[in-house]
């Protein structure tokens, strides 16, 4: 239980950190992108099955990118979300927006 509360801990830290790292004037903001992935956390790690409140999330954050500046930023700060986190799977995360069906948003993850 402690173990679970550790790595509970370090995800809301690395989320607070990549919020950080986001410009201040950013068209999508890096704590946007964390919350639109926030019901997923245990799919994202690995943790359990992929929940369709989850992608119904995910939608609706993909529906809200629409200017250039916006895909830019989603991007840049689910790179840094990744690159940062220990407890990430960064294959479900990067494949999350496919599983649920967002092809253009597959794409926005993957060629940032």
């Amino acid at each position: 239980m402690a173990r679970a509360a550790a790595a509970q801990t370090a995800v809301v830290a690395m989320v607070a950190a990549a919020i950080l790292l986001s410009a201040a004037n950013a068209a999508a903001s890096c704590e946007q992108v964390s919350s639109a992935f926030g019901g997923c956390v245990r799919y994202i790690r690995g943790k359990g099955p992929l929940l369709p409140g989850c992608c119904d999330d995910v939608r609706s954050f993909a529906n809200s990118l629409t200017s250039t500046d916006d895909r830019r930023a989603a991007c840049s700060c689910a790179k840094n979300i990744v690159g940062q986190a220990r407890e990430i799977n960064a294959g479900n995360f990067l494949g999350l927006p496919r599983m649920c069906g967002i092809p253009s948003f597959t794409v926005i993850l993957g060629s940032c």
